[in-house]
């Protein structure tokens, strides 16, 4: 949870839960304005809310708006993505894209995934957390399933960032 130091208690400005179904145009609010500008693909309220149950929020400790979203989409029993990975722009750069990548990690790590990976224009955060940058068929499950129906898949800009779980844990 972030805090700012205000004299000598802090004060929590966000913190990280499980998503419940009233958050999905929410969460879909996190995300449009990525999907806008080309840097995610859209999701719909529709589409989140029967999804719910994969995402984790940061919701404003002061207002309880939902200002960052994370969610894990299983693709077999060893191997999983990382999607919907927001954070508000006002909201940015106080810690709540490391809280929600780490917690996503460690619930990964708690329901036996060996492999994580993410599809990303911004692969900083996943790189500073362990991902590494690799081709994207290491995934032929993602390919398979999204890649092949994608209207981006003729020169796609994203990056494909995977963690070995067991070995991120490990250190």
């Amino acid at each position: 949870m972030a805090t700012l130091s205000l004299s000598s208690s802090p004060v929590a400005l966000h913190r990280i839960r499980q998503a419940r179904p009233p958050d999905a145009a929410a969460i879909a609010g996190v995300i449009r304005p990525f999907a806008a500008d080309g840097l995610m693909l859209p999701r719909s309220e529709g589409v989140i809310a029967r999804q719910i149950h994969e995402y984790r929020v940061a919701e404003s400790v002061e207002s309880g708006a939902v200002v960052g979203s994370v969610a894990i989409r299983p693709f077999n029993r060893n191997l999983a993505e990382i999607i919907a990975f927001a954070v508000a722009s006002g909201w940015q750069g106080k810690g709540i894209g490391v809280e929600l990548l780490e917690g996503a990690v460690e619930e990964c790590l708690l329901r036996g995934f060996e492999r994580v990976f993410a599809m990303t224009m911004r692969p900083g955060i996943f790189q500073r957390l362990g991902f590494e940058d690799v081709p994207r068929e290491l995934v032929p499950e993602k390919i398979r399933r999204d890649c092949r129906g994608c209207p981006f898949r003729v020169g796609c800009r994203e990056r494909t960032m995977l963690l070995d779980v067991r070995s991120a844990s490990a250190s």
